[in-house]
C-alpha cells in the first residue's frame, strides 16, 4: 500500500460528461460536454452554481457516420457505434495525456489558508448517465456496463 508523507495531499479528480443537444434545424447537431472538479472542494460548494465549482474541461463532437458507405446492412447498423467510441476514446486520450504522463508528479498549490502544500492528482470518478456508460467502457447497449 502507498503511503503520502505528511504534508501531502492527494486532489481526488471527479469528472462528469453529458450529451447536449445544439441545434434541430442543422442535422440534429448534438456534443458531449466533459466537466471536471475536485473531491476536496465540499457538496455545498459543488452544489452551487455561483461558486463555479465545475469546470468544463471539453467539448467532445459527436457523429452518426451517416454519409459512410458500408458494404453490409450489418455493417452498417453496427459500424457508426464503434467508430463512435473510437472518436470518443481517442478524445479523451488526447485530453488526459498530461494526466497519464504525469500520475506520479508532485504539484505545489496553495491551500484557502495562503500556506503551500504538496499535492498529487488522482481521477477519482466519472459520472455519467447509463448511456454514456456504455460509451466510456466500450459496450453495445444490450450489455451490462458492471460485468
Amino acid at each position: 500500500q502507498y503511503t503520502l508523507p505528511n504534508g501531502m495531499t492527494i486532489l481526488g479528480i471527479i469528472l462528469a460528461s453529458d450529451e447536449m443537444h445544439l441545434m434541430n434545424f442543422l442535422g440534429d447537431k448534438s456534443m458531449h460536454a466533459v466537466y471536471m472538479t475536485l473531491g476536496n472542494i465540499s457538496n455545498s460548494m459543488q452544489r452551487k452554481v455561483q461558486q463555479y465549482a465545475w469546470m468544463l474541461l471539453t467539448k467532445i463532437p459527436t457523429s452518426k457516420f451517416s454519409k459512410m458507405v458500408f458494404l453490409t446492412k450489418t455493417e452498417a447498423d453496427c459500424m457508426p457505434g464503434i467508430l463512435w467510441c473510437q472518436l470518443f476514446h481517442h478524445c479523451m486520450q488526447i485530453v488526459f495525456e498530461p494526466m497519464q504522463t504525469d500520475w506520479q508528479v508532485i504539484h505545489t498549490a496553495i491551500d484557502p489558508d495562503g500556506n503551500t502544500c504538496q499535492c498529487l492528482a488522482v481521477l477519482m470518478a466519472w459520472i455519467a448517465n447509463l448511456k454514456e456508460q456504455y460509451d466510456i467502457v466500450g459496450l453495445a447497449t444490450n450489455l451490462c456496463p458492471r460485468c
